[in-house]
């Protein structure tokens, strides 16, 4: 089990990790020894047991466990990764920029902390890519070019436009042309692209495979933090026909909709004996549905209409499918969210 979450340092967190341990890196802590590491930052002074070991010092096993005391105090958290930052509200400070911070070797989601700028000054470089990867976050039209030709699907975000000599090739979810180039080179996409099963793959599958299969830091509720922004530029819910990459990818980044704890490929899968919920039969092809048990169809536009959704996402084994209730559910729960006003800071009263 993880020790508890990390503690902002005193002294500021660093980018490189070339500071995390005087005396060698080889020795792995235990869970007794990093609490150990985490009270010193939280107390930021020595216990009163390590200050008389540190007087003695008359015997050489005394000199060397104050040697590892010192190796443990002298930690210093490494920053990884800036994943989204909002404005907070501070008791005695008013409102705060606060970023979301994964911090190297802490892999759990309650690992994952808010810090205010200050502590991150030493991690200047980790901030500044996250603030260009959020500048480069593409537009609700960005992808408004034709995807049914040889033209990049990336359209207005494509890197090689100009370039007569580059292929395209078929995404291997959804099967629209892009540039290989187009995935790889994007900012938005930098922290799990290459974690990816290829790069032949468009900007909303990227975001939605990277959820499913938990390419992201924090699987989904990481996701959730750094794509959200993205799927808040919908103005409205009417264009949402189908169970496309971009709706589905809306639907788990806002919250709208959870996938069912199995995994995906095996949510899909209808078990023996089950019905279609639409024409009651248990002959044919039957899809289930990845976000509740009971969303069971026939494979056939009779049953799902325009709810079966693009033929070549489906195959897809990360490609979550959706039943019109779900759907449904999904664009109204969503259609709520995009609505919600963001809360408004209150003033500060001044004392009289």
């Amino acid at each position: 089990s993880s020790p508890g979450a990390p503690r902002p340092p005193s002294a500021p967190a660093t980018s490189d990790g070339e500071e995390r341990r005087r005396g060698g890196e080889g020795a792995q802590h235990g869970q007794k020894e990093m609490e150990e590491c985490q009270e010193w930052y939280c107390t930021n002074k020595l216990t009163e047991s390590e200050a008389e070991e540190s007087e003695a010092g008359d015997s050489e096993a005394e000199t060397e466990a104050d040697g590892e005391e010192e190796d443990d105090d002298e930690y210093q958290y490494t920053v990884e990764l800036v994943l989204a930052k909002r404005e907070a509200r501070v008791a005695r400070k008013g409102i705060v920029v606060q970023y979301a911070v994964k911090w190297d070797e802490w892999d759990q989601t309650p690992d994952m902390t808010w810090e205010p700028p200050e502590n991150l000054s030493n991690a200047k470089v980790v901030v500044v890519k996250f603030e260009r990867r959020v500048a480069a976050m593409p537009s609700r039209d960005a992808f408004s070019g034709p995807t049914a030709s040889p033209a990049c699907c990336y359209a207005t975000c494509c890197k090689v436009a100009d370039r007569a000599d580059v292929e395209t090739s078929q995404c291997f979810v959804c099967a629209k042309m892009v540039h290989p180039a187009c995935a790889t080179q994007h900012l938005f996409l930098e922290p799990f692209i290459q974690k990816l099963d290829s790069a032949n793959i468009c900007f909303d599958c990227a975001l939605l495979v990277a959820m499913v299969e938990k390419r992201t830091p924090f699987g989904i509720a990481g996701a959730r933090l750094m794509f959200e922004p993205y799927y808040l530029q919908l103005r409205g819910v009417a264009a949402l026909t189908e169970p496309s990459p971009f709706a589905l990818g809306a639907f788990i980044a806002t919250g709208s909709l959870k996938l069912l704890e199995a995994a995906t490929t095996t949510a899909r899968s209808a078990t023996a004996g089950a019905k279609c919920a639409k024409c009651k039969s248990a002959a044919g092809e039957l899809r289930a549905c990845s976000f509740c048990k009971a969303g069971i169809y026939h494979d056939t536009p009779a049953c799902l209409g325009e709810q079966r959704g693009a033929e070549p996402s489906f195959k897809h084994k990360s490609f979550p499918w959706c039943c019109p209730k779900c759907f449904q559910k999904g664009k109204a729960a969503l259609s709520k969210h995009l609505a919600a006003p963001a809360p408004a800071p209150t003033k500060k009263r001044s004392r009289r």
